[in-house]
């Protein structure tokens, strides 16, 4: 989750996750007090096993202020929503072939493995579309 890295990093995160199964995600130093008299420090923040990292922790700057990164992870949080509720989808027996298809495509479609993934943002988008438009109709058809 450090400052310097692609947005995209921070997201699909949260699509490996559901895909293994990870029953939570950790966020090193996201409880950070913010700096002395608000703030933000010019120089890199150091870390004695992991180098030296920008903003690493700052989800909330002073004022309080939202990151960018912040609002990535939100919508990371509620792209996990979406393939969750097609899983629970997924159990019922109208749904349940296309679910299970649209679940196993998202290892091709978005990521290989957690060191391999699709760094262009609009693969997460249309596909989270695809998610969103079949939850849409199945819900419907209940």
């Amino acid at each position: 989750m450090i400052i310097d890295r692609d947005a995209i990093e921070h997201r699909v995160v949260y699509w490996m996750a559901n895909y293994y199964q990870v029953n939570g995600i950790f966020i090193f130093a996201g409880n950070i007090d913010p700096p002395e008299n608000d703030k933000l420090k010019t120089q890199k923040m150091t870390f004695p096993y992991a180098g030296i990292h920008n903003g690493n922790g700052f989800l909330v700057y002073p004022g309080p202020k939202p990151s960018i990164r912040l609002k990535v992870l939100r919508d990371g949080i509620e792209d996990y929503w979406y393939l969750t509720e097609t899983a629970r989808l997924a159990k019922s027996l109208k749904n349940q072939q296309e679910a299970k298809q649209l679940l196993n495509e998202t290892r091709s479609e978005i990521f290989v493995d957690p060191h391999y993934f699709n760094r262009n943002p609009e693969g997460i988008l249309a596909y989270r579309k695809k998610l969103a438009e079949f939850i849409e109709v199945a819900t419907k058809k209940k």
